[in-house]
């Protein structure tokens, strides 16, 4: 951050150098665990927001659905994603998000026949930029000893929120 002084003014500006910050897309975040019985957390996304202000807007309005109505503050979190953290550094890489479009590379693989283990490994503002961490990702043991398909790219629209109807619980 460069801190101007403009001549006759009695204010200081502050000029913010872009080109050296990094995007951060923010994901709205639930999360649910029945009781400690349960060897897994169920995770909702809430969706992709520009601005942390947005994500916690698609929280707050959560908060008044059915199932996410019963969750206690502390089950919703923000969580915060480099745009194209994880390309190479050796490639050229363009940050520009295009039609409020990004890719986010995800996991998920069995660890039994019930249970599944998953997760988000980036956000990208193009698809080929998902590809190669992908390819950069399944050089880790984890990957390599549950296998390659468990990788997915899905496009997503930016600021728009998931989950808007709630969800209901069935317990057997």
């Amino acid at each position: 951050m460069e801190i101007h002084i403009k001549p006759g003014l009695l204010r200081i500006e502050y000029i913010e150098r872009l080109e050296n910050m990094n995007t951060i897309i923010y994901e709205a975040v639930a999360k649910y665990k029945k009781d400690d019985t349960l060897p897994y957390t169920e995770y909702f996304g809430l969706g992709h927001f520009l601005t942390k202000d947005l994500a916690g807007n698609a929280i707050m309005l959560s908060k008044q659905l059915p199932g996410f109505s019963a969750f206690c503050d502390e089950n919703f979190y923000i969580e915060e994603f480099v745009l194209n953290d994880g390309v190479p550094r050796n490639y050229c890489v363009d940050d520009s998000i295009k039609n409020n479009e990004v890719f986010i590379l995800w996991y998920g693989y069995d660890i039994d026949s019930i249970y599944t283990v998953g997760g988000t490994l980036g956000v990208f503002s193009e698809y080929e930029y998902a590809v190669l961490a992908k390819e950069k990702y399944s050089t880790w043991d984890i990957f390599i000893v549950h296998g390659l398909d468990n990788f997915g790219i899905g496009r997503v629209v930016l600021n728009e929120r998931q989950w808007v109807d709630g969800f209901v619980t069935v317990y057997d």
